[in-house]
């Protein structure tokens, strides 16, 4: 009996964590001269850039330009992305206090001349309408929009992995019951679009340089700056491929999603609410 009230309990939590999922805006016309930089961080990317690249090209809005920005790689990410029509800055030598991908952003949204910039993990694959309902959506709010990729999964050990999606939609804090009213979103790390004005007048990614998890920090600073943020989930529109990189790829992304979910007070009673959902939700929706 206890465990049946228990187990209730926990489902009745899932659905105040995960009550409205948010889906992008259908893409409307853009406006007159709306230009959006893609800036792609990557570090040893050659067999998951690819799919990226070539999902850019059939972009019903295609992107203004994409910036590869190369993080001292030792294979042929670079090579790869310029034969691919992407322009390739080399990274600089990593500053005193800086973390790789958060360097690699900062200096790709300097260089970026569109009034937009989406940052795009290099294992993102994107439909063809998704610039244009990303853009629809970033007029619509003004400021930064994050979307969580639906996971697509290869390999049986990768739909384990599938849980912590879970865990970043129910970390977010974007999708419980309080819907627009809750004050403590939280961004997506795969997918970033955000007005380059207003980000660089906030310091880019300099506030965060030296965080793990640098999206749910990253909101902390746009809210404290007052840059308003919108978070959707991806499915139809951008998928990734989790941790295909093997065992020591699982291991670093297992650690990182549950430093999210401690970061989010999830654990562990959350955590014990959202594998209730588990079943429920992830299969069709993330």
């Amino acid at each position: 009996m206890i465990t049946f009230i228990v187990h209730t309990l926990c489902w009745l939590a899932g659905f105040l964590i995960l009550w409205r999922i948010s889906t992008l805006p259908l893409e409307e016309e853009s406006e007159e001269g709306e230009t959006l930089s893609v800036v792609i961080p990557a570090r040893n990317e050659v067999l998951r850039l690819p799919n990226l690249l070539a999902s850019l090209k059939t972009q019903s809005h295609p992107p203004t330009e994409i910036l590869v920005i190369d993080d001292h790689s030792d294979d042929n990410t670079a090579a790869l992305a310029v034969q691919m029509g992407a322009q390739v800055i080399p990274s600089a030598p990593l500053p005193a206090g800086w973390r790789g991908k958060t360097w690699a952003c900062h200096q790709g949204a300097h260089a970026a001349k569109g009034k937009w910039l989406l940052f795009l993990d290099a294992d993102v694959t994107l439909q063809g309408h998704a610039l244009g309902q990303i853009l629809t959506a970033c007029r619509a709010n003004g400021g930064a929009v994050s979307v969580l990729p639906y996971h697509r999964t290869v390999r049986w050990v990768e739909d384990l992995s599938a849980f912590f999606n879970l865990v970043q939609a129910a970390a977010s804090n974007a999708f419980t019951w309080r819907g627009p009213r809750v004050e403590h979103k939280r961004l997506f790390g795969p997918l970033l679009a955000v007005n380059k004005g207003e980000f660089l007048r906030a310091g880019g990614y300099e506030p965060v340089k030296d965080r793990w998890v640098e999206n749910f920090d990253l909101s902390d600073h746009f809210k404290k700056v007052g840059i308003p943020m919108a978070c959707y989930v991806g499915k139809g529109v951008a998928d990734f491929q989790m941790y295909s990189g093997g065992s020591g790829e699982i291991s670093a992304g297992w650690g990182k999603s549950f430093a999210m979910g401690e970061k989010a007070r999830l654990f562990p009673f959350g955590l014990r609410c959202l594998s209730g959902w588990w079943g429920f939700l992830a299969p069709p929706g993330l």
